[in-house]
C-alpha cells in the first residue's frame, strides 16, 4: 500500500481506496493506453485519443 494526495484536500489516502477518507471525494485511478500511451481515466469506456476499447487488465494503472 502506498499513499496519495486527493486533488481535492491534498490530504494523504491509501492507493486501494475508492474515496478520500478526509472528504469525501472519488479518488480517480488514471491508466495509460496500450495503444497509444495517452493517459486517461479508468472510469472511461475508451481511450479519448485513439479510440481503441479500455480494459484495466491491459492497461498499466498509475495513480
Amino acid at each position: 500500500m502506498s499513499l496519495i494526495k486527493c486533488e481535492k484536500c491534498g490530504k494523504e489516502v491509501s492507493d486501494k481506496t475508492d474515496k478520500c477518507i478526509h472528504c469525501g471525494t472519488a479518488i480517480q485511478r488514471k491508466v495509460i493506453c496500450k495503444e497509444c500511451n495517452t493517459e486517461y481515466l479508468l472510469s472511461d469506456k475508451v481511450c479519448p485519443n485513439c479510440g481503441s476499447k479500455i480494459s484495466a487488465l491491459d492497461s498499466k494503472v498509475i495513480l
